[in-house]
């Protein structure tokens, strides 16, 4: 299979995506790596940064050592890729490439998704750069997980002849970079903006966002929806109940915030598909496991 061409690997490879994880597929996925890594430019077309992506979203959850250096290894060699910096950031990084992301982050003519990604590995050293890239996410937020901006880009995919609805699109599509980034900040700093992330759940980024909530911070999302004083609303009951079905203990509580009939109907999905169905679109466009 690695001498298949890079298309009929990614294809592979993301039939994988988003299904539980399998230690056994690992030797796979290293050897695809290498066979990428052999390239002279592995990341200069869209495949080749597919192909990375996939690849790096299966050995992020690897425990061994090895893969996370195949990981920075391949980010050394595509370091205009935010999905390798997502996965660098659960590494332990380097001086060399600690200084390129820093570079990166700073540098304000790159697009902002790439910089917030490498803004993840910055912050390891820096602090305050957490600030920054919160400002960021909250600005792809404000604009694209309200009512309104869910409405804007619904019309505007209607319309696809039109400059601005094209570009409004295309920013509401290269802006996903931002959930991936969501799922990947510190407890602390989920917990500190929790009222301003349950504020924003409209739309797929809203669903996502309550789906990152629901894995990463699940008391405290409980906690911030139910003093919400608001009906939880049909777009983030999957989340919801992925709290309970993680976590038993807390099943009462989030099922408590559900009607019966999309409790029952959720769990059978569960059920016949497995748990990260009901993270939808966030496990292709995360980090996610």
């Amino acid at each position: 299979m690695v001498d298949w061409d890079r298309a009929t690997q990614v294809q592979l490879l993301q039939t994988f995506v988003g299904k539980a994880f399998h230690p056994e597929m690992l030797p796979l996925v290293r050897a695809f790596h290498d066979e990428l890594m052999a390239d002279a430019a592995p990341c200069e077309t869209p495949q080749g940064n597919i192909a990375s992506f996939t690849i790096a979203k299966f050995l992020v959850q690897s425990s061994d050592k090895q893969d996370r250096e195949r990981i920075l290894a391949l980010l050394d060699r595509c370091q205009d890729s935010p999905q390798l910096w997502l996965a660098a950031s659960r590494a332990s990084v380097p001086d060399r490439l600690a200084l390129s992301a820093e570079t990166i982050f700073a540098d304000d003519s790159r697009a902002t998704a790439l910089r917030a990604a490498a803004g993840l590995v910055a912050a390891q050293r820096r602090e305050a750069v957490y600030e920054q890239v919160w400002v960021w996410i909250r600005d792809y937020l404000d604009q694209f997980a309200t009512d309104q901006g869910t409405d804007a880009v619904t019309r505007a995919g209607r319309r696809p002849l039109e400059a601005d609805s094209r570009e409004l699109v295309q920013k509401y599509q290269l802006g996903q970079t931002m959930l991936a980034v969501l799922r990947e900040l510190p407890t602390r700093v989920l917990v500190a903006n929790i009222d301003a992330l349950v504020s924003h759940q409209a739309g797929m980024p809203g669903a996502c966002t309550a789906a990152i909530l629901a894995k990463r911070v699940p008391v405290e999302y409980l906690t911030a929806l139910a003093s919400d004083g608001k009906p939880v609303t049909p777009n983030i009951y999957p989340a919801v109940l992925m709290v309970g079905m993680a976590q038993p203990k807390l099943a009462d509580r989030a099922e408590r915030l559900l009607p019966s009939s999309a409790a029952t109907r959720l769990k059978q999905q569960a059920a016949e598909y497995g748990v990260s169905s009901l993270a939808g679109a966030c496990v292709h466009l995360t980090l996610w496991d």
